[in-house]
């Protein structure tokens, strides 16, 4: 998709006007301008990127409960002293920012909606379903993640389904990477009642992946997340289970076990968190999220993207502050995070990470935001990494 072909979406909307009533069709449009600098041990050189992502469609009014939508978008580099996972020439002087320039169709997809709200949707469109852990958009990456797919959701009784089929993930690296695009033959479902006070689901990811077959996998998950009050302040809590196997064509051996539980709690504008995630690995393989957003569940340094082939344990408190803000701003807030790292197959000290992030939000289309993480790494680990980020956002 070159520049060119954006073209008739920036004409559609601009002949669509200003309008998001349902009755003329809905503009969409957002620009995110980031820059970033990364410190990392080993290599020559820190990564300093200044990256510009541009996503412009439109979506038809409702006519009959269908609905039309369309959405391109394009990636350019402003400064470009990094690897972007495209350009191996640069791979050994510079830390990753996998932020390459393309340009691609983001969103194609046809909707209906029936009468009783079940909705159904066909083509390429965006995936995330509970916190993104297992099926996401890795929407921090200025090329989202997008899956051609069909989706169908609608309540059975006191039961929530949500269903879908994933014949391709466009992953973050774009079309000009080898592994920008998976082919898959997945099945994901999801099934979630009211228990008590919070709410118990299920989750199951049934993928064949024809690209990697070391990553074709079947996993079921169980999880529930539920609260109380505690006089004028809050606790909530989750906890979670799941088992990770070999599917068809998986030439390993693998039957993993997933854990996490987490409590929280607020007091006033502050929400304290603590928590232990827990992947297991056999030595040769960790348990995987390979079509979910990665970004910040294991720090956002990114250090763990992957599982390590010996499981990854990770012990974190964190603090989230609501923050006073000119009036310039609708609002703003700041989150503090600790965590300390080990192994799983063989206890081993894999390092620990300070992060630190603060979003405002000035209107409803404008916001900024700020994020550093220090991982601190061990000898014979992974290397040690300093990472800064600095963006402007806009949406419509």
């Amino acid at each position: 998709m070159s520049l060119v072909s954006l073209l008739p979406l920036i004409a559609l909307a601009g002949a669509a006007g200003a309008s998001s009533d349902s009755h003329q069709g809905r503009v969409l449009a957002d620009f995110r301008l980031r820059g970033e600098h990364i410190e990392k041990d080993g290599k020559l050189e820190p990564a300093q990127g200044v990256t510009a992502r541009l996503r412009l469609g439109f979506e038809t009014p409702e006519m009959g409960g269908f609905r039309f939508l369309v959405e391109g978008m394009a990636t350019r580099h402003l400064v470009d002293d990094f690897y972007d996972a495209v350009d191996y020439s640069m791979k050994k002087y510079y830390p990753l920012i996998a932020d390459p320039e393309t340009e691609e169709i983001n969103r194609l997809q046809l909707s209906y909606t029936g009468d009783h709200g079940e909705s159904y949707v066909l083509g390429r469109q965006r995936l995330i379903v509970d916190d993104a852990r297992y099926i996401g958009n890795s929407g921090y990456r200025q090329n989202e993640q997008t899956f051609d797919a069909f989706r169908h959701r609608r309540d059975l009784g006191p039961v929530a389904i949500d269903y879908a089929y994933i014949g391709q993930v466009n992953r973050v690296l774009g079309q000009d990477h080898p592994n920008g695009e998976w082919d898959l033959s997945a099945h994901a479902l999801r099934a979630a009642t009211a228990v008590g006070e919070g709410e118990l689901s299920g989750f199951m990811l049934l993928m064949e992946n024809e690209t990697v077959a070391a990553l074709s996998l079947q996993t079921y998950a169980v999880r529930y997340e539920g609260g109380f009050g505690l006089g004028e302040n809050a606790v909530t809590y989750g906890v979670e289970y799941a088992r990770q196997s070999d599917y068809l064509g998986n030439p390993l051996e693998i039957d993993l076990d997933y854990w996490r539980a987490d409590i929280g709690a607020s007091f006033g504008p502050v929400d304290t968190r603590i928590g232990v995630h827990r992947a297991d690995g056999n030595g040769v393989s960790g348990f995987q999220f390979p079509i979910g957003s990665g970004h910040g569940y294991f720090g956002l340094a990114d250090a763990f993207l992957t599982t390590p082939a010996n499981g990854l344990q990770n012990v974190y408190a964190q603090a989230r502050i609501e923050l006073p803000h000119p009036e310039i701003m609708d609002k703003a807030y700041a989150v503090l995070a600790w965590h300390d790292f080990d192994s799983v197959h063989v206890d081993e000290d894999l390092g620990r990470e300070f992060d630190f992030k603060m979003v405002g939000y000035i209107d409803d289309h404008w916001s900024v935001g700020f994020k550093a993480a220090l991982f601190d790494g061990v000898e014979g680990g992974l290397a040690d990494r300093d990472k800064i980020a600095l963006w402007v956002g806009w949406h419509y």
